[in-house]
């Protein structure tokens, strides 16, 4: 019946931030309004908040040859033993959108330099399933 302000977060991406089995709220996507200097690169903000404000939390390398206007629709998952992984879709470089991953092991402060999957589709969405095992669903 009603609703809070509205919020401007630093990054944007299809399927929004997620939240963590230990409840931290994580948002990775495309900078456009941040206050930030990497217009255009993927980064991961981190609410201590519940959503009401974003901190910066690191970049995802660039895979070889991008720039940032090749990197799109970003989307996380965090796997059963806490580490993270991340699908990007990737234009410009390849076929017309390559779905690329990156990998962090410490919760998100480092990651993988991206590397492709050889996957034709956008956006990527991650699942992790209950065996651990993780679903990218994709258009095409």
């Amino acid at each position: 019946m009603s609703w809070s302000a509205p919020v401007q977060v630093p990054v944007t991406a299809p399927h929004g931030p997620v939240r963590t089995a230990s409840g931290r709220l994580l948002y990775l996507g495309k900078e456009f309004w941040s206050d930030r200097s990497e217009k255009g690169e993927i980064l991961l903000f981190e609410s201590p908040d519940s959503g009401k404000s974003w901190e910066f939390l690191s970049q995802i390398p660039r895979p070889e040859g991008c720039e940032p206007c090749n990197l799109h629709e970003p989307h996380l998952a965090e796997l059963p033993d806490g580490r993270l992984v991340a699908g990007i879709r990737v234009e410009g470089i390849g076929p017309q959108f390559t779905i690329y991953f990156s990998a962090s092991t410490d919760g998100g402060r480092s990651w993988s330099r991206p590397r492709s999957s050889g996957i034709s589709g956008s956006p990527p969405h991650l699942l992790v399933l209950s065996d651990g095992a993780v679903l990218c669903t994709y258009g095409r």
